[in-house]
């Protein structure tokens, strides 16, 4: 988000014996993120500056949007401001000291933290969507993305019948065919909206193109006469009216149409990206610190994020809160570790640390949306942005809550208790008295 006029790059390669990685949900942006983030805070802190008043003097204001960055990404829409604003106020920033001062006197440590991102997703070079008409009554869409769990099913039906009219339960969904695909690649790095959605778009567009070509021979009246609301054509200043599917049935029984009457209503959309795209975000987490075991809870948590057009919000919420999991098990759970022969021993998951519904708060998730100018829908792709966004706010957050025990803040992932514990063992001393912890139903950050 910050306006870095130059860039410097060196590449370093590193031989292994290791296992390899992959990537998964991120691939490198939460990296970038994370690496920025914590520059931001150490910056703050060693320069006396106010962590928030910092990034702030160094946004892309939205006056300069469109925006060329440094590495010759042009962000086309965006409100950094305002969603710094949005995510200080639902976090209730100005209200923390109150609550680290309860967390002090029931013996903990309370820090917070703060991240600020930009992505690059989703312009992988094409994609295909075919819909088609039943005789049945319904509609099948069809692409070669193929859902995992991101709710394509849904949220491809519902543009659909958001763009034709259609109910939305006669549209079905056909993925990952391999005798029956358009052209198309894959579901992957937040582009399935983006892509597949956009060539949905475009196909809908040729469906209701070729349906006024079509209801202008069959109803005997001029196209400029005609008017597509609520999936039928109606004729203007008259009650007569024809739906698309009534259409698609007239087309199969229709002979010797002239050739500028289209004999289907079948159609295919194609969408190239003229770039990437850039969802963007500002996420605050607040944690509060056991200085006697070095446990961390994550206590409080928000996120707003930019992710343009929002098609279902519940899809999209989901998202996010399955992206800050992941985050936050990044942070203070997961380790893939070796003995001294270069053993692994966290090959399963019965070694390996993962998030379960105990490590994480109620999340307060909401949204700053621009849409995006380079795709017919403004979407922008919301799978990362939860994790790009909490792998440097939660490590910010314990960071903050070291520096305030008066701690060293270099400490790497993950957090685990162990190294917290090391860290603070010979700079604080708090009274076993002091410690307990409201229940988490009466708890204000709950």
């Amino acid at each position: 988000m910050y306006d870095v006029p130059l860039l410097d790059v060196e590449i370093s390669l590193v031989l292994t014996n290791t296992a390899p990685i992959g990537p998964y949900r991120g691939a490198g942006r939460e990296q970038a993120a994370y690496i920025t983030e914590r520059l931001v805070e150490q910056a703050a802190r060693e320069l006396g500056i106010d962590s928030v008043d910092l990034r702030r003097r160094n946004l892309v204001s939205t006056k300069s949007i469109p925006y060329k960055s440094a590495s010759g990404q042009t962000y086309d829409s965006g409100d950094f401001e305002g969603l710094l604003d949005k995510a200080l106020t639902i976090a209730d920033w100005n209200g923390f000291d109150d609550r680290a001062r309860a967390s002090t006197e029931n013996g903990f440590i309370r820090g917070r933290g703060l991240s600020c991102f930009v992505e690059c997703v989703g312009a992988y070079p094409y994609e295909g969507a075919d819909i088609r008409f039943e005789p049945n009554g319904t509609v099948i869409v069809v692409t070669a993305t193929q859902s995992s769990g991101q709710g394509h099913e849904t949220s491809f039906a519902q543009l659909v019948s958001e763009r034709l009219g259609i109910p939305f339960d006669k549209v079905r969904i056909k993925e990952g065919d391999s005798s029956d695909l358009p052209k198309g690649l894959a579901s992957v790095g937040s582009r399935s909206m983006i892509m597949a959605g956009s060539a949905i778009a475009i196909a809908s567009d040729a469906v209701i193109e070729k349906g006024q070509s079509l209801a202008s021979h069959v109803l005997e009246v001029s196209k400029a006469d005609l008017e597509f609301r609520n999936g039928s054509f109606y004729v203007q200043g008259t009650d007569i009216s024809i739906s698309l599917f009534d259409l698609a049935m007239r087309a199969r029984s229709l002979r010797d149409l002239p050739a500028d009457v289209p004999t289907t209503l079948d159609s295919t959309g194609e969408f190239a990206a003229p770039g990437l795209h850039h969802p963007n975000g500002c996420h605050v987490c607040e944690v509060e610190i056991d200085p006697e075991t070095g446990k961390v809870d994550v206590v409080a948590y928000c996120a707003v994020d930019d992710v343009g057009t929002i098609i279902n919000p519940l899809i999209v919420h989901g998202q996010v809160h399955g992206g800050v999991a992941q985050g936050i098990g990044q942070v203070l759970l997961e380790r893939i570790a070796y003995d001294d022969d270069g053993q692994l021993i966290t090959g399963s998951l019965m070694d390996y640390g993962l998030p379960r519904a105990a490590n994480l708060p109620t999340l307060s998730v909401d949204f700053h949306p621009t849409p995006s100018s380079k795709n017919p829908i403004g979407v922008k792709g919301s799978g990362e942005v939860g994790v790009t966004g909490s792998i440097p706010a939660v490590l910010n957050a314990v960071n903050d809550a070291l520096a305030r025990g008066g701690a060293s803040t270099a400490i790497g992932m993950p957090v685990t208790s162990e190294k917290i514990w090391r860290c603070l063992r010979n700079v604080i001393k708090v009274p076993k008295a002091k410690r307990r912890r409201a229940p988490a139903a009466n708890r204000t950050d709950a």
